[in-house]
């Protein structure tokens, strides 16, 4: 090997270590940065996704709501307010048995995190029985029960799943209650005029209830009937 052979082989054995070093730091920073922009970027994506969902929903375009606020809840579970207006979507909007599943096992993981719980209680019960759920319905009802306040529609919604229960006496309590709440429902009235017409034993006349409803309710069907 000459003397210039070996000063050239000496300088690569220095610059070598050095030039890798550069190269693993230039490759790491590229690569950091890379990954930054794309999380920016999808961030801005699903950011999109999420104001295009609630933007349909004030136009009213209630499928195309539905469609979006379920990307974007793909991608971020975690936003509690999307997950509510998705479940309300669901059952009031949309309303097909799917929907009502979908919107049920919704309420169910909201009712674990801290929302107002009386409402939402209140909702999930609507759905379960929309549901024929009528157990877990009356697990939200009881509790619901209990928190102070009278609600003609939680006593009337109770009442209608003892009904189905085919536990008479406990629905007509539960009717009894709806109807001595302020703006008690019609079907509160109608179901225990059913029950009465059954069920001689109970000795209530459905004729003195349906006219308790046309006093109290005052609308077009409490008349017809």
């Amino acid at each position: 090997m000459s003397v210039l052979d070996a000063k050239t082989a000496g300088r690569h054995r220095v610059l070598n270590p050095r030039a890798a070093a550069i190269v693993a730091v230039t490759v790491v920073a590229f690569l950091f940065g890379t990954r930054k922009l794309h999380d920016r970027q999808f961030s801005k994506t699903v950011d999109f996704l999420r104001q295009s969902a609630y933007a349909s929903l004030e136009a009213k375009d209630y499928r195309k709501a539905q469609m979006q606020l379920n990307q974007y809840l793909a991608f971020r579970s975690s936003d509690l307010d999307a997950r509510e207006k998705l479940s309300a979507l669901l059952s009031t909007h949309i309303r097909t048995q799917p929907a009502l599943e979908q919107a049920f096992h919704l309420n169910e993981e909201l009712l674990r995190n801290d929302l107002p719980q009386k409402e939402l209680r209140l909702k999930q019960a609507r759905i379960a029985v929309q549901l024929g759920r009528y157990s877990d319905a009356q697990a939200h009802l009881r509790i619901l029960q209990t928190l102070g306040g009278e609600s003609a529609e939680v006593w009337y919604l109770s009442g209608h799943c003892e009904k189905e229960g085919r536990r008479t006496e406990e629905a007509v309590r539960c009717y009894q209650r709806a109807l001595a709440c302020p703006n008690p429902p019609e079907r509160a009235f109608e179901e225990l005029a059913m029950l009465a017409t059954a069920n001689p034993h109970l000795l209530l006349d459905s004729e003195t209830i349906l006219d308790q409803m046309v006093l109290t309710c005052n609308s077009a069907e409490a008349f017809r009937l």
